[in-house]
């Protein structure tokens, strides 16, 4: 799957819902977070499940530039709260993906800033 019309916005939330499902992927507080067999055995879930051929690698690919456009509409949120806005001046992310992915991510990075 190389080209960029295969991954559709469907095809997109497809992943994440398949990825959400595996927290062992996303989530560092489960035991085998960094379990090498038990991540590739979990990868290899994601890509049975997904609904096209996909390679593990264009996989982690796409997480990572997800990841990216998530982390920076997290952070513009999170400084538009903490300057103080108004709840009519929050900013919120209109990105497709990133509903989706605050919903299981966000207490994640919540917890992090706690423990900084």
């Amino acid at each position: 799957m190389s080209s960029q019309e295969q991954w559709s916005n469907e095809r997109v939330l497809e992943f994440l819902e398949l990825y959400q499902a595996e927290p062992l992927l996303w989530n560092p507080m489960i035991r085998d977070h960094k379990n090498r067999n038990a991540v590739a055995d979990t990868w290899q879930r994601v890509k049975t499940n997904f609904s096209m051929p996909c390679t593990i690698n264009e996989f982690k690919k796409k997480r990572e530039s997800l990841m990216s456009t998530y982390r920076l509409y997290y952070k513009k949120t999170k400084e538009s709260i903490r300057l103080g806005a108004a709840t009519s001046e929050i900013f919120r992310s209109t990105w497709f993906a990133y509903e989706l992915m605050d919903s299981f991510l966000g207490p994640i990075y919540n917890k992090r800033k706690l423990i900084q």
